[in-house]
């Protein structure tokens, strides 16, 4: 199904066995996603206006926004995922002023490409590995549950790059581990391009 609103839900069948995933095709503005137990729907959204384009079949929801160049959306979105499905998160084109709470729920996979500035992440304890890559972030805050590992490698730069307290360096291929990390056990792989004023930090 396919519709251009401002106020959507996706019923929770839509989803296969328990997994779904969300894609913004072209790219985020001042939005907040929260896990919600109990929501009753795969996706309950107030998506601000201008109002997207959504589409939605066998799991896979599309929310595509106008293009709008350097102005910012007139009214931020808010949106609630069902906490009882394991969710990939995938933001092409970019996202700025983004709050995503993932307490509750499992999140399978987060791909960020276009950059990401101003992004705050709060992760649950994951069931298996899990990884979240990014081209970029600026601003950005990632928390995870404190007995939960991460590794977390940066490609090309970093500036200000906190993990659990701790910076990481200047320059390529920096890597930085946190006790207990093995990557055939739950944890997460966060995986960026180039990381500025960005910390991944324990709850």
């Amino acid at each position: 199904m396919s519709v251009t609103a401002e106020r959507v839900t996706v019923p929770l069948a839509d989803a296969r066995d328990n997994e779904a995933t969300l894609c913004f095709g072209h790219g985020v503005d001042r939005m907040s996603l929260h896990a919600a137990p109990g929501l009753g729907y795969l996706l309950e959204a107030s998506l601000g206006t201008p109002g997207p384009e959504v589409s939605w079949s066998d799991g896979r929801i599309d929310v595509d926004y106008p293009y709008l160049g350097v102005l910012r959306r007139a009214h931020p979105a808010h949106l609630l995922v069902d906490a009882g499905t394991a969710w990939t998160i995938k933001i092409a084109d970019g996202a700025h002023d983004v709050f995503i709470d993932l307490t509750g729920a499992d999140l399978l996979e987060l791909e960020i490409t276009g950059g990401a500035t101003g992004l705050t992440l709060v992760l649950d304890e994951p069931e298996k590995p899990r990884t979240i890559t990014a081209d970029e972030l600026y601003r950005t805050t990632i928390r995870r549950p404190a007995d939960v590992p991460v590794w977390v490698e940066v490609h090309r730069g970093a500036r200000q790059l906190f993990v659990d307290g701790r910076r990481i360096g200047h320059g390529n291929g920096l890597i930085a581990q946190t006790p207990g990390y093995d990557p055939a056990d739950p944890g997460y792989l966060v995986a960026i391009g180039i990381a500025a004023e960005t910390r991944v930090e324990r709850s």
